[in-house]
């Protein structure tokens, strides 16, 4: 059996693996304010020189560490000291406690996650005819068309959710087009 974590491990090791899913996804880690602001009291200090304003700091501080601590956590899924942690600090009335919270709230489909589920929708429509007419869309489709049409709006929702909408609109479109030349030849 594993050992007890301390509440201070436990927030420096979620602070780390926020840090390393900030740096893994957008390329631009945590500063050293950000990780005492998380971690609730001065901590952390690497002397590094700071050349401007951390990205993580303006709006949503808490907000943005949580969808970061959401893809710490998918990065961190074999590890059951990270599940502990988590749970561990999840109550506490601090920002690494909101933070945790939130992240674990409800899934909040944004406007752009909208559009861009609808965007992938009418994208696989238009590739049914290259002019775009819309006329007998639905009277020689197959049946597998209506499947992609399916998948398209679901991959575009996940995939709003799940920030990275682009990947997802491509692979569906793809997957479509690629279905279509098969189809047809």
């Amino acid at each position: 059996m594993g050992e007890l974590i301390t509440i201070e491990g436990a927030k420096e090791l979620l602070i780390e693996g926020i840090n390393y899913a900030a740096y893994k996804e957008t390329d631009s880690s945590l500063s050293d304010s950000d990780k005492n602001r998380l971690y609730g009291e001065e901590h952390y200090y690497s002397g590094r020189m700071i050349a401007g304003e951390s990205p993580w700091s303006d709006g949503d501080f808490e907000g943005k560490m949580a969808e970061l601590l959401t893809w710490a956590t998918r990065l961190n899924a074999s590890k059951p000291e990270f599940a502990e942690a988590r749970k561990l600090l999840g109550s506490q009335s601090s920002v690494i406690g909101r933070v945790i919270r939130r992240a674990d709230g409800p899934v909040n489909i944004s406007a752009a996650g909208i559009a861009s589920g609808a965007l992938t929708v009418l994208v696989w429509v238009l590739s049914l005819h290259p002019l775009g007419l819309l006329r007998d869309v639905f009277g020689d489709t197959p049946w597998w068309a209506f499947a992609m049409l399916l998948l398209a709006f679901v991959l575009g929702i996940f995939a709003a959710t799940q920030r990275r909408i682009w990947w997802w609109i491509v692979a569906t479109v793809g997957l479509s087009g690629f279905l279509l030349l098969a189809a047809n030849n």
